[in-house]
């Protein structure tokens, strides 16, 4: 894996050089692999158009920033946290040095992956809920009984 670092007064900005080895680490790594089935980022366009401002060790509290080209890749606000934990994927098997970024790092990324298990499990077990209903036309019939209650009540209190 092969990375560019520029530093800066506080930070250092780690790109991730794509290359096929790097692609098929992060594919098959669950966050990555999570990641990519949930969002459906292109992981090479991700890496070609952002990095990653990482803060130095000896300047705790500040924070972890991504950065991109807006002209290359259209990201949402709400996708940001999860392209900066796929950089701090790579920047952690890419960092060569030992750090105590590295252990913080692994522990966020593992709690990140936990949370992408307990999601997959709960959106499974919904799933399987709605399979195991007998009655879908129940189901409907009782939905339309309810709005058609609360948008009773709605234009009573008005």
């Amino acid at each position: 894996m092969r990375t560019t670092n520029q530093s800066s007064a506080m930070t250092i900005t780690f790109k991730a050089i794509t290359t096929p080895g790097l692609l098929k680490v992060v594919q098959k790594h669950p966050i990555g692999k999570g990641i990519n089935e949930l969002t459906g980022f292109d992981l090479g366009k991700i890496f070609a158009y952002c990095s990653l401002e990482v803060p130095e060790e000896s300047q705790s509290g500040v924070a972890w920033i991504v950065t991109w080209s807006r002209n290359d890749v259209d990201i949402k606000p709400e996708h940001v946290h999860i392209i900066q934990v796929l950089l701090k994927l790579v920047w952690l098997y890419s960092e060569q040095t030992d750090s105590p970024l590295k252990s913080i790092v692994a522990q966020e990324l593992t709690m990140f992956e936990a949370g992408m298990k307990l999601e997959a499990s709960r959106c499974q077990r919904i799933e399987a809920a709605k399979k195991e209903r007998p009655w879908p036309a129940l189901d409907q019939w009782i939905s339309k009984k309810l709005k058609r209650k609360t948008m009773g009540r709605l234009t009573a209190e008005s």
